[in-house]
């Protein structure tokens, strides 16, 4: 697997009211810089003196002199220099150094296939000729006869001509079909008469025994749902603790995906964006997977298309910041995958869809994040709790009794919980922010 992110942010978290460098405060500045002179000590208990009544029309100002810093009462607080940010409040420097490290890398492709036996029901069929393998299906008159003729309908000794189109397979010789795939025969009680010509008044089969007959149909469907063939998105993935404004594009390689038998290559595209309100404690986020795949739309027994470009489920997460520190930020959010892409079908190669895999279900993606990166120290680490529960399936359909397809139950996507560690150092930071490279790391 190869992942590659290339992002922009757009806007950072900014400190509204602080020192330049974005790991101080107040308490570590020097005395001057809160306001108090460096020799300055609190006077002993006693009355403070009154300031002296100035007219600021009676004022010279080369002759005014700075007024001498009064000293504290004991009883006055005084007011500090620069208002401590308070958890989880964005009000801090250090939270645009927390927003600077790097996302997380942590995607993969979990999907598989699952092979499925099915028997699909093509009409009811009559042997030509006892002792014979050759059936020809029925013309469903009421009450129902069957015409034979064609090539492979002449009996020895016997003319017959053609007579109406049957559906396909027009015969099964052998339980062999001249379309491919294999059929089976199935006995009922039922009978009918088997006439050459429309307008004889005798039957020349009397009494002919009625079939059933299936194709059977054997199939790799992937286990994951509709619009998964491109992968599940995973949250974790060019993802942080930190709320920030963004644009990014993901592109994500994987080799021999498990969506067939013999794998398929996969690659995805992820345009995504990131928005931050509330101050900067929360953001939404929206990415819109798609990418070159499986093709969803399958035939029976024949090589599937894996150059077919499919859509995915859109994903919406909202990100709310529950703490943060100079240190450690932690978050927890809740994103939904929407419905958008394909569904899945299979038909037989005659042309007749067998299975149908509506693409309904609403994944709920809810987590919880962590990001640390120590003051003095090049390194960074996350952490991600992810989860991924189908909240209401997918309805499926199959062709039964060969009438159409119909209600066979709901699909449920597979429940996932994952958990993802990454560990980075930088190994080159800017010194100002116009340098064109900002920083390079690994992870």
């Amino acid at each position: 697997m190869v992942c590659v992110a290339v992002g922009t942010t757009i806007a950072s978290a900014q400190p509204a009211a602080g020192p330049a460098e974005p790991d101080a405060f107040a308490t570590d500045l020097p005395p001057a810089a809160q306001g108090q002179s460096p020799s300055a000590q609190p006077a002993p208990p006693s009355a403070v003196p009154e300031p002296p009544t100035l007219d600021p029309q009676t004022l010279d100002p080369q002759t005014l002199e700075p007024e001498a810093p009064q000293p504290f009462s004991p009883t006055t607080p005084a007011t500090p220099a620069v208002d401590l940010p308070t958890s989880p409040q964005l009000q801090g420097g250090f939270t645009v150094r927390l927003a600077r490290a790097p996302k997380m890398m942590g995607d993969f492709f979990g999907n598989n296939f699952s092979p499925v036996h099915g028997e699909m029901f093509v009409g009811r069929a009559v042997q030509q000729t006892t002792g014979m393998n050759e059936f020809r299906l029925i013309d469903e008159s009421d009450p129902p006869v069957v015409y034979l003729g064609g090539p492979s309908g002449t009996l020895p000794g016997s003319f017959f001509e053609p007579g109406p189109t049957p559906p396909a397979p027009d015969f099964v010789d052998g339980l062999e079909s001249n379309i491919p795939g294999d059929f089976v025969a199935v006995g009922t009680t039922d009978a009918v008469d088997v006439f050459a010509f429309a307008s004889d008044t005798s039957a020349d089969i009397p009494g002919a025994r009625v079939f059933n007959i299936f194709q059977e149909v054997d199939m790799l469907l992937p286990a994951a749902g509709p619009s998964d063939l491109i992968g599940r998105t995973r949250l974790q993935d060019n993802n942080s603790a930190m709320p920030q404004d963004r644009v990014y594009f993901d592109y994500s390689f994987f080799h021999n995906a498990a969506l067939t038998a013999g794998g398929v290559e996969v690659s995805r595209f992820a345009p995504a964006l990131e928005k931050t309100f509330f101050d900067g404690m929360a953001s939404v986020e929206v990415r819109v997977p798609f990418g070159v795949t499986l093709n969803s739309n399958l035939v029976a027994g024949v090589a599937p298309d894996t150059s077919n470009y499919e859509f995915g489920n859109v994903v919406i997460a909202p990100k709310l910041l529950l703490w943060s520190s100079r240190e450690l930020a932690i978050a927890s959010g809740l994103g939904v995958a929407l419905p958008t892409g394909d569904d899945i079908t299979v038909s037989t190669t005659g042309g007749v869809e067998a299975i149908r895999v509506d693409n309904d279900a609403v994944h709920l993606l809810p987590y919880f994040a962590m990001l640390y990166r120590p003051c003095g120290s090049n390194a960074f680490a996350h952490a991600f709790l992810t989860f991924d529960f189908d909240a209401n399936g997918n309805a499926t359909y199959a062709n039964v009794t060969g009438a159409g397809l119909e209600s066979i139950g709901t699909w449920n996507d597979q429940s996932l919980v994952t958990l993802n560690l990454a560990y980075g150092q930088f190994a080159y930071q800017a010194c100002s922010p116009r340098q064109r490279l900002q920083s390079l790391a690994w992870s």
